[in-house]
């Protein structure tokens, strides 16, 4: 089952997606600050990653320049 990781602040969005995306049969890894992603990109790798740009923590932008410096190989990664 394909892993898609929702990265979004606004609950009512990322559940709203995660409905959506489970009724498609996909799982859904729901993450509402930046800075909680990369443990979670070490310990269950995404298939897919819906990035907000606006986080608390660490912004959407900063999260993929360090996934960026982090990914082997990077074109494996769908953000």
């Amino acid at each position: 089952m394909p892993l898609v990781m929702v990265v979004d602040d606004d609950q009512d969005l990322a559940e709203m997606l995660s409905i959506v995306l489970t009724g498609a049969g996909m799982e859904v890894d729901l993450v509402n600050r930046g800075d909680l992603v990369m443990d979670l990109f070490n310990s269950h790798t995404p298939d897919l990653v819906l990035l907000d740009v606006m986080l608390p923590g660490i912004d959407g932008i900063e999260v993929c320049k360090i996934k960026i410096g982090h990914t082997e190989p990077l074109h494996k990664l769908n953000i």
